[in-house]
C-alpha cells in the first residue's frame, strides 16, 4: 500500500498522491458499508501515520498551518453544499440509505473538523462521546 511504503521510507507525497489514496484508507467507504450490515466495531491497531493532508499542502504551498486549515475547511464546506444539494434532488436511492450514508459524513466530519480527533481526541471530544455513549440521559 502507497501509505504503509511513505511511513517506511519518510517520504511526504504530493497532493495528488495524497487524495489518490486519501479515501481509501480513511475507512470512510469501509464504515458506511458496515453500517449498512451491522458489522460491528472496527478498531485500529496503533501504527506510525504518513503525513496529513494539512502537512502536504503546507510543505507543496509554502503556507502556515492555518492556511492550510482555511483551504481544507473551504473544500469541506463546498463538500456540504454539494452533499446536501444531491441528497435533496436523488430520488433513485432510498433515504434510510442516504441519511446513513450522510450521518457517517457528519461523524467523519466531526472527528476531523477541530483537527485530528480519531487518532488524538482532546478532552472536549471525549467527553462528548461520553455524553453520548456513557451518561444517562434524563428524559
Amino acid at each position: 500500500m502507497d501509505e504503509e511504503k511513505w511511513v517506511t521510507d519518510e517520504y511526504m507525497p504530493t497532493t495528488d498522491e495524497y487524495w489518490s489514496v486519501a479515501l481509501v484508507t480513511s475507512g470512510t467507504d469501509m464504515i458506511v458499508a458496515s453500517s449498512f450490515v451491522g458489522m460491528g466495531d472496527i478498531e485500529e491497531q496503533e501504527r506510525k501515520h504518513s503525513a496529513s493532508c494539512i502537512e502536504i499542502y503546507m510543505k507543496k504551498y509554502d503556507v502556515t498551518e492555518q492556511d492550510a486549515y482555511d483551504y481544507f475547511n473551504k473544500k469541506v464546506e463546498d463538500a456540504w453544499k454539494d452533499i446536501n444539494r444531491e441528497s435533496l434532488i436523488i430520488k433513485e436511492v432510498p433515504r434510510p440509505l442516504i441519511m446513513r450514508v450522510i450521518n457517517m459524513t457528519r461523524t467523519t466530519n466531526y472527528l476531523y473538523k477541530d483537527g485530528e480527533n480519531f487518532t488524538h481526541p482532546g478532552e472536549e471530544f471525549i467527553e462528548h462521546v461520553k455524553s453520548l455513549f456513557i451518561h444517562r440521559m434524563d428524559i
